[in-house]
Formats: structure tokens, C-alpha cells, sequence
């Protein structure tokens, strides 16, 4: 059964059921008589203690009553369907990311084929770094299990124009939040090159899997299924003040960087042609004098950090994706190979 949360609220009156509570049980199923009868008896519970006035009263405000007890037991089976999305990024990222709690995108865009109900929830983003927390539900109403979907992403746009660059993807299950048995909840993770901010955005689905996103273990559908939304800007990005580009190596210049919580951005000219696509070393120094590593030259995997260079023309970039978020109100300056730049 599907309900639409604001009709449950309509012409409501607070203080006719702020008093009641009830308390959810797993072992009830939530149907309608169930419901009611729960509700009748918590009102007569109260009524015995204060008096046939007040029952009478109850019993008249009981649409309001059984509307709001309504929420409580559908949210036995769709937590999420109240909860706030940043409950999904804090057991991501930590209880950290509420300072990002501004940054969260409500997108709800949805759409079905006759087996499943798939729905973008929410979005995390830099413009480089993006996390949707996306949802998948079985209409036949079985167990979701470990099926997870099998996605794509990519910017919509009128020319090709600027198109191109380096992008990953990755679909990971977000375990514990299964409290519909036949739906189950993603982070679905879409770094790009390409910044993505005031863009109009498409994402796929053409298929689903279990046990891995090998050719062989996806299952194709027959017509694919895509929404597509535009990503606000929310004010995350901060540009650097350099005030004029830097000179690394007497072959490059580093001429713009961007950051934010979530990863940064940095952005340098060719003095001379090469092939080579320079890595710029990167620290960041924290208002209690440590200082945290980023990058460094020749530097492979790293467990807080992810990386990616590409090049177009006589410019080049590094990405740098932070893993977790590192929260720039606690860090004093940038230094970018052994110069240091101060943040606001």
C-alpha cells in the first residue's frame, strides 16, 4: 500500500492526540483494524482516568487521532518516508556530515516497469563529488534481498560541448534500513571531472544484480528506466584565493583550485607540451597546527582519499575525493606543493 504522507496530515488538530502515544510492535501487523483497535483502546485507557468528558471528547477527534497513529504504524514498514535524508548520510559519513545538513538535496524523482518502483531520495553533492541515495522496491512485494540496481549517469545536454573527462561509478547497499522487505536503499556514487552544479542530470537504470556487476550477472531489462532532475547550487564550492597563478616544476601553472567537505579541485596550464599530467602535492593544515597529507607525487591508493587526472587541450586537472568529509571550519591554510595558502 502506498499513501501520500501529506494527506495524512490534512486538517489535523495537534492537541487532540499530542497526548496519546503509542508504541510500535513487530509482532502486530499494521492493517487498518489493527490500527483502529489500538487506537480505541488507548483512548479508553485515558478516558477511565480522566473522566467520560474528556473520552467523549476523544472519541469525537478520533479521525485525528487515527490519522496520526496511522503515520506511526506506516513508518513501521517506511522509516524513511519521515525520516530526515540526512539520517542516510550520517551512517554513511558520520554525525559530522550535519554540517552539511544544508547542503542535502531533496530530489524525489521516480519511476516503474511492471517489476519495480525506482526512486532517486536525495542527493550529497559538490558538483565533482555526488552521492544519491537512491531506492528500489519489489512490486510483487517479495524480498528484496541482495538485489541491488544497476546504474548510470551522465550530464543532459543540448551540443556536446565540454563533454568528456573522468567519471566512476559505484553502488553500495545501505544495510539496516530495509523496513520494507521488498525495498531496499543505495548510495549510488557519481564522481566526475565534469562539474555537475546547475546542471540538468540523468540517471539509468537498465537492469539489476546480485553478485556482481559483471556482464553476465546483470539482468538486463527489456526498455530501460531514467529520470533526470537539475542539481541546485548550494554554495559548497570554494574557490582559493591564489591571486595569480602558481608555477610548479617550470613546466606548469597551477591557475585555479576549488574545494569543498567533500573532495577538491585542481585546475593548471601547460608552459610546454607533454604528455605527462602533473600531480600536485597537497596538505592541508588544521587550525590546531597538524597538518594531514593529501597527495603526493607518484602516490597510488589511499584509504581516505580517491584520485583523478585528466587532460584537455593545454589544461589539466587533478580530483581529489575525500572519502569522508574533511570539514574546512577546522583548517587554516592549503598548501599546495610548498606554498601555503590561507582560507577564509
Amino acid at each position: 500500500m502506498r499513501f501520500n504522507m501529506r494527506d495524512l496530515f490534512s486538517n489535523l488538530d495537534s492537541e487532540e492526540y499530542q497526548d496519546i502515544e503509542i508504541h510500535s510492535d513487530s509482532d502486530i501487523s499494521p492493517n487498518l483494524d489493527n490500527i483502529k483497535r489500538g487506537v480505541l483502546d488507548r483512548i479508553d485507557e485515558r478516558s477511565s482516568l480522566e473522566g467520560t468528558r474528556r473520552k467523549r471528547k476523544l472519541r469525537r477527534s478520533f479521525k485525528g487521532v487515527w490519522a496520526a497513529v496511522l503515520v506511526i504504524c506506516v513508518t513501521a514498514t517506511t522509516v524513511f518516508a519521515l525520516n530526515n535524508n540526512l539520517d542516510f548520510f550520517k551512517g554513511i559519513f558520520g554525525d559530522g556530515i550535519q554540517k552539511m545538513e544544508k547542503d542535502i538535496q531533496d530530489v524525489i524523482a521516480t519511476t516503474e516497469n511492471k517489476d519495480f518502483i525506482f526512486t532517486v531520495e536525495s542527493l550529497l553533492t559538490d558538483g565533482n563529488q555526488n552521492y544519491f541515495i537512491v531506492s528500489l522496491e519489489r512490486k510483487d512485494g517479495e524480498e528484496i534481498g541482495d538485489i541491488k540496481p544497476n546504474l548510470d549517469a551522465g550530464i543532459i545536454r543540448e551540443k556536446s560541448e565540454g563533454v568528456g573527462g573522468v567519471g566512476v561509478l559505484g553502488v553500495e547497499k545501505i544495510e539496516g534500513e530495509d523496513v520494507h522487505r521488498n525495498k531496499g536503499y543505495y548510495l549510488f556514487e557519481y564522481s566526475t571531472t565534469n562539474n555537475i552544479i546547475g546542471e540538468k542530470i540523468e540517471i539509468v537504470l537498465d537492469g539489476t544484480y546480485e553478485k556482481s556487476r559483471a556482464p553476465e550477472d546483470i539482468y538486463k531489462f527489456d526498455k530501460e528506466l531514467s529520470v533526470s532532475f537539475d542539481i541546485e547550487d548550494n554554495g559548497s564550492i570554494k574557490t582559493l584565493d591564489m591571486k595569480e597563478p602558481q608555477l610548479l616544476k617550470e613546466k606548469y601553472y597551477i591557475t585555479e583550485v576549488k574545494y569543498s567537505n567533500l573532495g577538491m579541485n585542481i585546475v593548471g596550464e601547460y608552459i610546454e607540451d607533454t604528455k605527462i599530467i602533473p600531480g600536485v602535492r597537497v596538505r592541508l593544515k588544521y587550525k590546531d597546527g597538524s597538518i594531514k597529507e593529501v597527495i603526493r607525487p607518484h602516490q597510488g591508493y589511499s584509504e581516505e582519499f580517491g584520485f583523478a587526472y585528466s587532460r584537455r587541450g593545454e589544461k589539466f586537472q587533478n580530483m581529489i575525493i575525500f572519502k569522508k568529509p574533511i570539514y574546512f571550519d577546522e583548517i587554516q591554510s592549503i598548501m599546495l606543493e610548498e606554498k601555503e595558502y590561507k582560507i577564509e
